[in-house]
């Protein structure tokens, strides 16, 4: 019996601390309704001056938004980016930033987006109108989700701010993906193509190392 449990144990451990918790699920009290709080919030931040600043094409339009299925926010930091090893569980260098970012869509149509954040136990919006990265993120998220089988919900944003990298992820066959959301030679990496986040790690390692560290 004792040979049995510690067969479990062992087991147990052998799984990355990141897969206690899926990557990708919204959590938290209260989310939707503040979501939709801010989406209230967002209508009234758009006027005749801005609307096609905030990705909309007129401001009747916003009247009809509505938000799309949510994306958790993660970021690389710097530092274990440069110390990064092909046998180290990817997951490990994903920080939670505690944002979740939701896509703004009118009909069938992603047009912007609204990102809020937990604040002293409470879900508030801390940004508007990120028009341009969103409807690629969506567009992205769409496509790819077909392709691998997958549900809307099983994406988040993975950014690595010191190189302004972004990609979408997703988890499969316990292995972490990242999607890069633009081409970008200098790493060889293609809009829209799945690649193993180990691969993106090492990829980008060198770069991350002779970074000054200073913003971009």
């Amino acid at each position: 019996m004792k040979t049995l449990i510690l067969f479990f144990a062992v087991v147990l451990l052998s799984f990355p601390a990141a897969n206690a918790q899926t990557l990708s699920r919204v959590e938290g009290k209260g989310i939707k309704a503040e979501a939709a709080k801010g989406l209230a919030i967002f209508g009234g931040l758009v006027n005749s001056k801005n609307f096609k600043q905030m990705g909309f094409e007129s401001v009747e339009e916003v009247k009809s938004a509505a938000l799309e299925v949510p994306l958790k926010e993660y970021i690389v930091p710097l530092d274990p980016l440069r110390k990064y090893e092909p046998n180290t569980d990817p997951r490990t260098l994903l920080s939670d930033t505690g944002e979740v970012t939701y896509p703004v869509r009118v009909g069938d149509r992603v047009r912007s987006s609204l990102t809020i954040s937990k604040a002293e136990g409470k879900w508030k919006p801390i940004s508007f109108g990120d028009a341009n990265l969103h409807k690629l993120v969506a567009r992205i998220r769409d496509k790819n989700s077909r392709t691998a089988g997958l549900q809307k919900t099983d994406y988040f944003i993975v950014r690595i701010p010191a190189l302004s990298l972004v990609f979408l992820g997703y988890e499969k066959e316990d292995r972490l993906l990242l999607v890069p959301i633009l081409d970008d030679s200098a790493y060889g990496f293609r809009a829209g193509a799945s690649i193993q986040a180990r691969d993106v790690f090492v990829a980008v390692r060198e770069a991350a190392r002779q970074h000054d560290g200073l913003p971009r």
